[in-house]
């Protein structure tokens, strides 16, 4: 039997209260949450505040090679160029950088991580790792032609997955890279009893210009590469509209990033009576990496969202510590509770992922115990 107490404790109900102590069996199951005053046993003090494991929602583990070789500050367009022409040109080991910061995770309070995958480099690493993860298997192509192709590359890395029994999805990367087709078949493989639907959504001005127009700097990058054709005009919807053409019908939806999220967005998106299977990651270190700003966080809670936290890749991050992110928000926006924040690292995770023996401090759970003292953490059980 094992008792800790800090400074404050994240309640389940999201709250930071003092006096009161976790106590963990030996395999760091929760007993129970008391009041320090009912502890008969020694109690572990600590500075700083206990909160549960930590759950990242939107991570790309397999880019932890790409520290630092792309600049930031150049925007989306930019970004995925670099992100084409460099990916596999570093000279780092891929699977050995990802070895290396799954690690980093696990010691810094990183429970369960959704991680995007286009390949099987993480798959060693996720076999080994203390970490749960459920895997995201990112497919994109704007040619409808080559849709099945696509798709069948996609479906082969989720039947791979799945033969090393591990979670899996396939999901679409964003509004600006998946065609119609695509889409299409994407939804026809996706189960709502099991399956979660993620797409990179709103993150740069660019975005909404391809998808309306055809037209922005989006679109010139991919006709510089030669992935899309001068002609291309767009779908003549917003991004919002142009998604809910084509989510499933059923089951959980999570929209990443969200950097140009409006109010008529969020309007949109409601509309579709959707509205409570849809969650929202924020990955603020990296929207600040690639656009320079972040999302309407104020807003966005104002409107209902339910809201996840993320650290995209090391290749838009100098990190991947989800206490960064809160502090990074917290520094932005200093009318934002941090208990909320918490909240949302942990028990809205659990709740995206159906993670239900995760994301609190509840009886005959195991979602790990973390210390948060300012921008730092570390794991305690």
């Amino acid at each position: 039997m094992r008792a800790l107490s800090a400074d404050q404790i994240l309640t389940p109900r999201g709250l930071l209260q003092d006096g009161l102590v976790v106590v963990l069996d030996d395999n760091g199951t929760i007993v129970d949450l008391l009041d320090e005053s009912l502890v008969k046993t020694p109690v572990e003090r600590h500075k700083g505040i206990l909160i549960p494991g930590l759950i990242n929602a939107h991570c790309h583990l397999e880019l932890s090679h790409m520290k630092e070789l792309i600049p930031s500050g150049g925007g989306l367009p930019g970004f995925l160029s670099h992100i084409i022409k460099s990916r596999n040109a570093a000279s780092v080991d891929e699977q050995a950088a990802a070895s290396q910061y799954d690690g980093f995770m696990w010691e810094n309070g990183t429970q369960a991580v959704g991680d995007i995958c286009n390949n099987e480099i993480t798959w060693p690493v996720k076999a080994a790792s203390k970490i749960r993860y459920h895997n995201f298997i990112e497919t994109f192509g704007l040619d409808p032609n080559k849709a099945a192709s696509r798709f069948a590359l996609a479906a082969q890395l989720h039947a791979s997955a799945k033969a090393g029994g591990m979670s899996a999805s396939i999901v679409p990367h964003a509004p600006y890279s998946v065609s119609p087709p695509l889409y299409a078949a994407i939804q026809n493989a996706f189960d709502p009893a099991s399956d979660i639907w993620s797409i990179h959504f709103l993150e740069s001005q660019s975005e909404k210009d391809l998808v309306k127009d055809g037209a922005g700097a989006m679109k010139e990058m991919y006709a510089s590469l030669g992935i899309i054709e001068n002609a291309f005009e767009g779908y003549g919807t917003s991004v919002a509209e142009m998604v809910l053409q084509h989510i499933p019908a059923a089951g959980k939806m999570l929209f990443v990033h969200n950097t140009f999220l409006y109010r008529d967005d969020i309007t949109t998106l409601k509309a579709s009576g959707r509205f409570s299977d849809m969650y929202f990651c924020l990955c603020p270190k990296a929207n600040l990496y690639i656009e320079g700003r972040l999302p309407d966080v104020p807003m966005m809670i104002q409107e209902g969202c339910k809201i996840v936290l993320g650290t995209d890749s090391l290749a838009s991050n100098n990190g991947l510590s989800l206490v960064d992110e809160i502090t990074t928000l917290l520094g932005h926006y200093p009318e934002l509770d941090a208990a909320q924040l918490f909240q949302c690292a942990t028990a809205n995770g659990a709740e995206l992922f159906n993670w239900s023996d995760l994301g609190s401090f509840e009886k005959d759970k195991k979602p790990g115990v973390v210390l948060v003292d300012g921008a730092s953490s570390k794991r305690l059980a």
